[in-house]
């Protein structure tokens, strides 16, 4: 099946190759010799079979280009050479090939010592003439040739040549280059003086940067915030799937409802976590853009930001403290409620039952005031970082304030749904 697949995409290129071949005898049959080579040319492009390699050169003799044909019968001969089965392409080829020698026009393009500058280049036609090429006999087809010389810092140069098609043999010496001329440095008038820069009436734009980036927050923690409760939403529905399988206190009566409800508490948990972590980002990206916002200093204003930014590092400092220990001790809370009723929360009587419920309450409780504590002050840390970074105590501020960034802080006890048997 692969096989037929692949000669399927590998045959419309022989197809067109074969058309145009068909195409160019055509032609030459009816004189048209410039079609019939583009048409030659295009079938080889496509299937670079020796006889479509001939049939071009061939074309380009008839066509009297002699050096592009000798050129196409020397490719075809080197194609076939040491091959017993194209002995006779091999032999057509140097024939022909040796019979046109004497037909072929050359083109030397003289490079002397004192015009070979550094980064000169050649072109003949527009098409680069290697530097190996120069002032060398080069066999070309007749026509009229445009030979044009650059290099950085001087004058280009060009000229134009006509050669034969048959037998002629003509050379370019190229000149010796002329230096462009550099420009004079500008030079300030006489007797005027700069005018004078009054640095204390310059526009301070860090009011409308801070309102600008303090809408993007805005606007990037409300997408945050609607995409946590929207997975809030779907934690959730599983958990009231769980309920519905296993009843409100999630003892289940056979092992298959058991392991189908397990998998709805851990979905439920999984969502919940990303529903917490997410909605808590947004949170405070709209509490840093709103500040951001609100607090756009004033020019008069803004010797206090760094005394209302400290205050806010230190508030918020202490909400984030607060936040991690809590976390941290409804972790340990979640903790011996495993230890005491197995990692699947599958309590083996009435009093483990209770206690265990009194420990995955104790942990939802702690998880949660974490969550806003620690939301509280990565907002408090934000704001107080942006408001010390963006004010000055002694002058007023450039345009290049600069907005420092706070890291954040994951707390591994964010959030908890209870799960299991509990």
């Amino acid at each position: 099946m692969t096989g037929s697949v692949s000669s399927a995409r590998a045959q419309p290129a022989s197809v067109q190759a074969e058309q145009l071949f068909r195409q160019g005898k055509k032609l030459m049959g009816e004189g048209k010799l410039a079609e019939a080579c583009k048409a030659f040319e295009g079938s080889f492009r496509k299937d670079e079979a020796v006889t479509t390699l001939l049939n071009l050169a061939d074309c380009r003799e008839k066509n009297q280009q002699y050096a592009s044909a000798w050129g196409y019968f020397l490719d075809a001969e080197r194609k076939t050479r040491g091959d017993a089965s194209q002995a006779s392409f091999n032999r057509t080829a140097r024939e022909r090939a040796k019979a046109l020698e004497a037909k072929l026009s050359y083109l030397i393009i003289n490079v002397p010592a004192e015009s070979n500058i550094e980064g000169l280049a050649i072109t003949r036609n527009g098409l680069p003439v290697d530097e190996a090429e120069w002032n060398t006999d080069i066999p070309v087809d007749g026509g009229e040739y445009v030979i044009e010389g650059k290099a950085p810092g001087y004058e280009a140069w060009s000229t134009k040549i006509s050669v034969s098609e048959s037998g002629d043999k003509e050379s370019v010496n190229v000149p010796k280059f002329r230096q462009r001329p550099t420009a004079p440095a500008d030079k300030p008038p006489a007797n005027v003086v700069p005018p004078r820069v009054d640095r204390a009436t310059d526009p301070a734009p860090v009011s409308s940067s801070r309102k600008t980036m303090g809408k993007i927050a805005v606007a990037s923690g409300g997408v945050l915030v609607l995409g946590g409760l929207a997975v809030g939403y779907m934690a959730q529905q599983k958990w009231s799937e769980a309920k519905d399988l296993c009843g409100a206190d999630l003892v289940c009566d056979s092992d298959a409802d058991r392991a189908e409800g397990q998998a709805l508490v851990d979905a439920a948990r999984t969502r919940g976590n990303i529903s917490t972590i997410v909605t808590g980002a947004g949170v405070a990206a709209v509490g840093v853009g709103a500040a951001l916002w609100l607090t756009a200093p004033s020019a008069e204003a803004r010797p206090k930001g760094k005394t209302a930014g400290l205050a806010s590092l230190v508030v918020g400092g202490g909400a984030l403290t607060g936040g991690l220990l809590l976390g941290y001790s409804a972790r340990e809370r979640w903790r011996e409620a495993q230890a005491l009723c197995g990692s699947d929360n599958f309590c083996d009587g009435p009093d483990n039952f209770a206690r265990g419920q009194e420990l995955a309450d104790s942990a939802r409780f702690r998880g949660n005031l974490s969550t806003v504590l620690t939301g509280a002050g990565v907002v408090g840390v934000g704001l107080g970082a942006t408001l010390w970074f963006t004010s000055t105590s002694n002058r007023t501020e450039s345009s290049s304030a600069s907005l420092r960034l706070v890291p954040s802080v994951t707390n591994d006890a964010v959030s908890f749904v209870l799960g299991g048997s509990l």
